[in-house]
């Protein structure tokens, strides 16, 4: 009984032997999988971050392209609009131009109209003056009278000097004329206010008028004065439009003068249409321009521009950006003048006729 309870525990002792043997080849069996299974998961890993990396370049590389195509289409735009703001300004200046040369074309033909009555007028005149010469003639002839003789010589000398001042007055008439055409508003003297061609003339009948009626002869003299000073201006000159200017002083340089003074040099940028030029110029040369133009113009009233250059003289700008402010708008308001703006002063103050092609109306 006892054997045989020793033979089944031997029996059960292998079988379990077996089954350890079995479970430890497959714990052996499981360890390699596992191995294995770890050495896929690293180079999984290492597939994993090199495929982030890729991606992130990639990433990088579309930004990148993203950026620069963005900003070549920027730049295209700007490219296409500033071509067609320069198309715009050919445009305006060829139908400026159109309309420029057609004003002039018309006025050629009104100076041939009066040329030609001018010389109708002149040619009658010398025919009366050739009858009353060959007149002069028969009578000398036939009276042998020599004081009725010198008085007709007399008479044919103060008919040449009225010929020559009536040439000279149509002359004046035809300068006159060509400066009212030549500008588009003028000046009253009377009420101070710029008035168009068209009505000027309108205009100044009433101003006169009411001047008469308010004014002492002392007064009316002094009036008569400033329009003789007008009347001198030259009238032969480059008509320049204030549309087409753009002026303004956007530097200043600091310079020593030959006894080591320091001194200030206003840099002017001036544009003429497409004609584009600098100048320098020092506070006093402002002075004197305003000085010059308001002895040249005494009929003018530019006190207002000139406070701007006063309130310099005085201090009251504290930097110097204020004085260029003051300088530069002094200058653009003197422009919006016709007759400063196209006067001899002013252009050589700004070097216009330097840069400027001249050409006569």
């Amino acid at each position: 009984m006892h054997e045989r309870a020793l033979a089944l525990l031997e029996q059960e002792n292998q079988r379990t032997q077996k089954e350890n043997i079995g479970l430890l080849e497959k714990i052996h069996a499981l360890e390699n999988e596992n191995r294995t299974l770890r050495t896929e998961k690293a180079n999984l890993d290492v597939q994993i971050h090199l495929l982030q990396n890729q991606l992130e370049a990639l990433d990088q590389k579309k930004s990148k392209m993203l950026n620069l195509m963005q900003n070549e289409h920027e730049q295209q735009l700007l490219d296409i609009s500033s071509e067609s703001d320069k198309n715009k300004i050919i445009l305006k200046q060829h139908s400026q131009l159109v309309v420029e040369k057609n004003c002039l074309e018309n006025k050629v033909e009104t100076l041939k109209k009066q040329l030609e009555e001018s010389q109708m007028k002149y040619e009658k005149l010398i025919n009366t003056i050739q009858n009353q010469q060959i007149q002069l003639r028969k009578n000398k002839e036939g009276i042998q009278d020599e004081s009725f003789s010198q008085n007709s010589f007399r008479n044919n000398n103060n008919l040449d000097v009225k010929v020559e001042y009536l040439e000279g007055k149509n002359n004046k008439l035809k300068q006159f004329k060509k400066m009212i055409n030549a500008s588009t508003s003028i000046q009253c003297i009377y009420c101070s206010k710029f008035i168009s061609t068209k009505i000027f003339f309108n205009h100044i009948n009433l101003c006169i008028n009411k001047n008469n009626q308010e004014n002492s002869p002392q007064d009316e003299s002094k009036t008569n004065i400033n329009i003789y000073n007008l009347s001198q201006l030259p009238v032969n000159f480059l008509n320049l439009d204030q549309n087409d200017f753009t002026i303004s002083i956007y530097q200043t340089v600091v310079r020593e003068a030959n006894d080591n003074q320091p001194f200030t040099e206003y840099i002017i940028q001036m544009i003429y249409q497409l004609i584009k030029w600098t100048i320098a110029r020092k506070y006093k040369n402002f002075c004197e321009l305003h000085t010059l133009l308001m002895n040249t113009f005494p009929g003018l009233k530019i006190q207002e521009q000139g406070n701007l250059i006063i309130s310099d003289l005085n201090g009251t700008s504290k930097t110097i950006e204020d004085r260029c402010k003051n300088l530069q708008q002094y200058i653009r308001e003197l422009v919006k003048i016709d007759i400063v703006r196209n006067s001899k002063p002013f252009k050589n103050f700004l070097e216009i006729d330097k840069y400027v092609e001249k050409y006569k109306l």
